[in-house]
């Protein structure tokens, strides 16, 4: 088969979640994290691949991931906050436009609603 002519991406979201806790090592090679160790271990994954996973971080000790680089993002950093906020400052507009009276469309009022919507995410962009 051709090559991609650019870098895939898969993205596995809550990895953790794909195991079952009590199987022994020989059953783990059916699960996701699995099968994603035995292909990094394997040296199998192709140059035009990448792989991102979440999880817990409670559980990572679980996920039999050997030599995959792992990094640890925190909702409660600033960054997070400040990019929670810019989302919802692009979709509140739309929102709001859509269900409130013309006054609350002023950019302050707008500015500040959007502020406190970001501030209740409190970094997380599931609840934004």
């Amino acid at each position: 088969a051709d090559e991609p002519k650019s870098v895939l991406l898969i993205v596995v979201d809550s990895l953790d979640e794909s195991l079952h806790v009590g199987r022994d090592e020989r059953d783990r090679r059916d699960t996701v994290g699995g099968v994603l160790a035995d292909v990094v271990k394997n040296n199998s994954l192709p140059s035009w691949l990448r792989i991102v996973a979440s999880l817990r971080p409670e559980r990572a000790a679980a996920v039999p991931l050997c030599d995959m680089r792992m990094e640890q993002l925190e909702a409660l950093v600033e960054a997070n906050h400040a990019d929670v906020l810019e989302l919802v400052r692009a979709r509140l507009p739309a929102i709001v436009g859509a269900t409130a009276p013309t006054d609350v469309l002023d950019a302050d009022a707008l500015d500040e609603r959007a502020r406190t919507l970001a501030q209740c995410a409190n970094g997380n962009f599931m609840w934004a």
